[in-house]
């Protein structure tokens, strides 16, 4: 706990470093900090990529292909919707069980968080923001270098 205040203040300038460099990166998308937050703070940093400009790669390649570049990252989480609570079959939680009828997967349809969680976000490991400058800088150049041959994570 004693170095947690550096800690923090070392992953904040860091993730304004990253925000500086990643947003010339093609299709990604940057999430600012909410203007209130008087200390930002973060576990995982997360981006938005645009689907389009990595040929159509989905965030888990895009993920994968920055894992092999040696920096750490991740899809995320499932769709809320996906949850094994929200789906009776799969379920034994009261919720799901006395709700049944209302939590139809087959008639749930939410395409912007669908969207968001299958396709576009990219969490990256605090790891990377603990390296410094240069471990942004590495961040940023691995990503870059996965938009430029994304085509090869397609297979087009």
């Amino acid at each position: 706990l004693e170095r947690f205040g550096g800690q923090q203040a070392q992953r904040a300038e860091a993730g304004r470093q990253f925000q500086e460099l990643a947003g010339q990166v093609p299709g990604v998308r940057l999430l600012p900090p909410d203007a209130r937050i008087t200390r930002w703070s973060f576990y995982r940093y997360i981006v938005l990529i645009e689907p389009e400009a990595f040929a159509g790669a989905s965030n888990v390649r895009v993920c994968q292909a920055l894992e092999a570049e040696g920096v750490g990252a991740w899809e995320g989480y499932q769709p809320m919707s996906r949850y094994d609570l929200f789906q009776p079959g799969l379920s034994r939680l009261p919720v799901a069980v006395e709700r049944a009828d209302r939590l139809d997967p087959a008639a749930m349809s939410f395409p912007v968080a669908e969207d968001a969680a299958l396709r576009r976000t990219v969490y990256l490991d605090e790891s990377v923001f603990r390296a410094g400058r240069q471990g942004v800088e590495d961040a940023v150049t691995a990503l870059a270098k996965v938009q430029r041959h994304a085509a090869e994570l397609t297979g087009a």
